[in-house]
C-alpha cells in the first residue's frame, strides 16, 4: 500500500512539473513614439507545436485577439501585456512575463506654446517650451519637438542674428516634457528672439508654429 501511495505522488509531481515545460517569450513591442500600434508575438518552445493563446493587458489597451501567437494593440496608457499558452495536446500550459508597452502618443494636438518667459531663478516661468494646454495637465500630446531660433529683434529689427537648434527632444514616449527639453535663456539677454519654427510632433502627424518668444529677466 506504501508503495503503491508513493507511486501516485511520483506521478502526480510529474503532471505539475509538466504543466511549466511549456517556455515563453514575446518579440516586442515596437514601443517608438513614432508608431501608432504596438506588436507582440509569442516564441514557444517545449510542447507539440499546437497551441492555445489567451493576453491580457492593463490600463485601456484595445481588447486583443487571443486566436493568434500575434497581435496588434494600441494603449492610451502605458501598461503591460503577457499571454498564458496552453498547449492542445497535451494540456501544458504556462506564463510569460510581463512586458512594457508604451501608450500611444497621438493627436489631435492640444499645445499651448508661451510667448514669453522669466528664467529670473523664481522657480515661475523660468524655461520655455510647449507644454499641454490644460493648466491642469500639462503634459503636452506629442512625443517630440524641434525648435529653431532665428535671432533677437528689437523694434521690429533684428539686432542679433544667429542660427540655434535650441530644442531637440525625439523620443519622447508618455508626452511629459522635462528640463532637457526647454530653453532656460542660457546667457542671452532680455529680448524678442524670432524663431522660424517649431515642430510638433506624434505618431500619426506633426504641426508647425512660427512666431517669437519675449526673454524677460
Amino acid at each position: 500500500m506504501k508503495n503503491a501511495f508513493f507511486t501516485l505522488l511520483a506521478l502526480g509531481l510529474c503532471q505539475l512539473t509538466a504543466k511549466a515545460q511549456l517556455t515563453i517569450s514575446i518579440t516586442g513591442p515596437d514601443n517608438s513614439p513614432s508608431t501608432c500600434t504596438r506588436t507582440l508575438t509569442a516564441n514557444v518552445s517545449g510542447g507539440s507545436g499546437n497551441y492555445s493563446y489567451t493576453w491580457g493587458t492593463t490600463n485601456s489597451c484595445t481588447p486583443p485577439n487571443n486566436t493568434s501567437n500575434s497581435i496588434t494593440i494600441t494603449c492610451d496608457n502605458n501598461s503591460v501585456a503577457y499571454v498564458f499558452v496552453t498547449d492542445n495536446v497535451t494540456g501544458d500550459f504556462n506564463r510569460s512575463v510581463n512586458v512594457a508597452v508604451n501608450k500611444i502618443i497621438r493627436g489631435p494636438f492640444n499645445v499651448f506654446v508661451p510667448n514669453v518667459f522669466t528664467p529670473n531663478g523664481d522657480g515661475i516661468n523660468d524655461t520655455w517650451g510647449p507644454a499641454g494646454a490644460d493648466p491642469n495637465q500639462r503634459n503636452a500630446p506629442l512625443n517630440a519637438y524641434f525648435a529653431h531660433i532665428e535671432g533677437v529683434w528689437s523694434q521690429q529689427r533684428m539686432v542679433q542674428a544667429f542660427n540655434s537648434d535650441f530644442y531637440a527632444n525625439p523620443g519622447q514616449t508618455d508626452g511629459i516634457l522635462g528640463n532637457q527639453a526647454t530653453w532656460n535663456g542660457g546667457s542671452y539677454a532680455s529680448g524678442s528672439y524670432f524663431y522660424t519654427y517649431v515642430r510638433l510632433q506624434n505618431c500619426t502627424n506633426s504641426q508647425e508654429y512660427f512666431t517669437n518668444v519675449t526673454l524677460l529677466r
